[in-house]
Formats: C-alpha cells, structure tokens, sequence
C-alpha cells in the first residue's frame, strides 16, 4: 500500500499522521547531554579538521568553488569522582 492508494482512505491517512506526530515528540522528550565540569583530566587531543567546498560551473561558464576551511577542535578526558549516595 502506498501514500497514494491511501488518499481514499481517511482513517489510514489520520492513523499515519498521529503516529508521525506521537514519533516526533517521542524523539523531542531526549534529556541534554550533560558534561562534567569537575575532574581530572587523563588525555586530550586536538583534531585538525577540513572541509571543502565543492567546484561547480554556473549557467555562464564560470567556475566557483573550491574553497577550503579548516578548523581545530579540542577534545579531554575526564576522570570524575563518583559521590556515595549514604
């Protein structure tokens, strides 16, 4: 069955859209990420990373692109101290 096949069938297509919205707020109830901001720090490293742009050729014959960026990330970790709950 597909989407299309569907469009004389209300109910399947409202049964579909609940379940899109029910899975989208499902995926939006993710707690943050949390981070210790208290440690000892054990390794770090630094990551050079690049990306470019890709080359393309407009309607006029002209190439543009090819741009390269380059950015350096810091990564640590951590060895925290867990407190007993007694």
């Amino acid at each position: 069955m597909t989407l299309v096949g569907m469009k004389n069938r209300p109910f399947l297509r409202l049964m579909v859209l609940v379940q899109l919205i029910v899975l989208g707020a499902a995926k939006a109830d993710k707690p943050a990420a949390q981070y210790p901001e208290h440690g000892k720090v054990v390794a770090s490293r630094t990551v050079k990373r690049a990306e470019a742009q890709r080359v393309y050729t407009d309607p006029y014959g002209k190439t543009h692109g090819g741009a390269r960026m380059t950015c350096k990330i810091s990564f640590i970790r951590l060895i925290r101290q867990i407190e007993s709950m007694s």
